[in-house]
């Protein structure tokens, strides 16, 4: 099962399908739809990964997947939802550290 952080990053496409059957399938261990995954990075030097849902077809990488921060139906959405990640945490911080952002975000 995978862990989804509480202020979950959408790209419009994404908006409109709606992420529950997504979720349910992932969570179940099912093949789901095409789509991108970002989540915080498995390397704490790392800041975010970009993880396409085919790759959760393996249930190792499943269960070592670090929490997921935003969804995105295609590459290019998910490279956009990391510079939105980054434009909030410049906003909010002013500082480029996105994965101590969004940890701060879900404790608070």
């Amino acid at each position: 099962m995978l862990t989804w952080h509480s202020h979950l990053y959408l790209d419009e496409e994404m908006k409109m399908r709606g992420t529950g059957k997504l979720r349910q399938c992932l969570d179940e261990g099912r093949p789901a739809e095409n789509a991108y995954l970002i989540t915080l990075a498995a390397n704490p030097k790392d800041q975010l990964d970009i993880v396409h849902t085919l790759f959760l077809r393996q249930k190792t990488l499943c269960r070592l997947l670090p929490p997921v921060v935003g969804v995105a139906a295609t590459r290019k959405g998910a490279e956009a939802l990391v510079i939105s990640i980054l434009e909030d945490t410049l906003r909010d911080t002013q500082s480029t550290d996105m994965r101590s952002y969004l940890i701060g975000k879900e404790a608070g």
